[in-house]
Formats: C-alpha cells, structure tokens, sequence
C-alpha cells in the first residue's frame, strides 16, 4: 500500500507555508509505524508556488521530521495529471482537500477528501466511495480502524 498527500490545505496551508495541525506529527507517525510501504506528495501548481513548497518544506525540516524520502515529492500543473503519476507510483490510497481532484484518480482505489468545502463536495462524482475527513487525527484514527 502506498500514500498519496496533496499538499496545499493539506501538509501546508495555502500560502503561507504554514503546516496544517497536525500534518507533520501524523504523517511521521504513519511513516514510523509503517502503515504504508511509501509516502507520496503529490502536488498541482505552478513553478512559483512550486519553488515556495520546496522552501517551506525545506524550512520545516519536513524531510527529516516525517521520514518521508525528499525524492517522493511529484508536482504536475494540472489537477488530471495527478492520476498518471499515481498510477505509475501505484498509489492505493490519496488524501486531497478537493473532491473534484479525487474524482480523477481512477487508479487510486482509497479517496480521503481532507476537511473539503462543503460545497465542493457536489463535484464529486460518486463513482467510488469518498472518505471524509476533517483532521490529521481523524485520518490517522480511520486508518488504524479500517486497514
């Protein structure tokens, strides 16, 4: 099994580079205990944002404080083009704050929608069950009760 991890509203906050609470201890912990056999990020935005991410994160001593290797981090410029780079990666589960994102994943067999607007929620599809989840603590407890 393998983790696929958006980025922003989900690790960081949206520009600002902040971590959302609880990303980084949660995330150390999944990789500590071996939930998965590898942790993805797996990020859409443009070069500018891109470089800001790999400063914040670098900032954070993200690499250092989760585990997760510095080489699993992906970044596409579209939303759609998260599926293929999960599908080569073989992601089986994907954490994103945006349901329409989600919906694009069809080789991604667990969608964990991370604290979405509720309004966002209408575009999602439904071709596949969609886990919601509000925190970091609410993830971690579904995973330890549902793998």
């Amino acid at each position: 099994m393998k983790l696929g991890v958006d980025c922003g509203n989900v690790i960081l906050e949206q520009m600002n580079g902040t971590p959302v609470k609880n990303s980084l201890d949660t995330l150390k912990k999944i990789f500590e205990i071996k939930m998965f056999s590898d942790i993805y990020i797996i990020s859409k935005c443009g070069p500018t944002v891109q470089e800001l991410t790999l400063k914040w994160l670098k900032d954070l001593n993200f690499w250092n404080t989760t585990g997760i290797s510095k080489d699993n981090i992906r970044f596409c410029r579209k939303f759609y083009q998260k599926e293929p780079i999960c599908n080569e990666l073989g992601i089986t589960h994907f954490i994103d704050d945006r349901p329409r994102v989600l919906n694009c994943l069809n080789s991604v067999k667990n969608l964990f929608a991370f604290n979405p607007i509720a309004k966002s929620l209408s575009e999602y599809k439904q071709t596949k069950p969609l886990v919601i989840v509000y925190s970091w603590e609410e993830f971690f407890q579904y995973l330890s009760t549902n793998q």
